[in-house]
């Protein structure tokens, strides 16, 4: 049984990047400059067309100014509306 069939959705790092990067106000090319990446790597992460090695992801976190704890959701999101009795127990 997969997370989504036990009524989770999986939320990848690239999904958390993304959002960061924004609150940040940097545009691809900045983050990757400041991470030693091209524009198109950082695309292709944040589609989840490509996934980093470690080091890159230490990198692109501390371009960040983050962590790459800070980065990857530590449990899966349950689906609806997050509310009481949401089912997760």
């Amino acid at each position: 049984m997969t997370a989504g069939e036990r009524g989770f959705e999986r939320i990848s790092w690239a999904e958390m990047l993304t959002p960061r990067r924004h609150e940040l106000g940097l545009t691809q090319r900045q983050l990757g400059e400041a991470a030693g990446l091209s524009q198109q790597a950082v695309s292709y992460i944040e589609r989840g067309a490509s996934v980093p090695r470690v080091t890159t992801m230490v990198r692109i976190a501390r371009a960040l100014g983050t962590t790459i704890e800070a980065l990857f959701p530590t449990e899966a999101t349950p689906r609806g509306d997050g509310g009481p009795g949401g089912g997760v127990g």
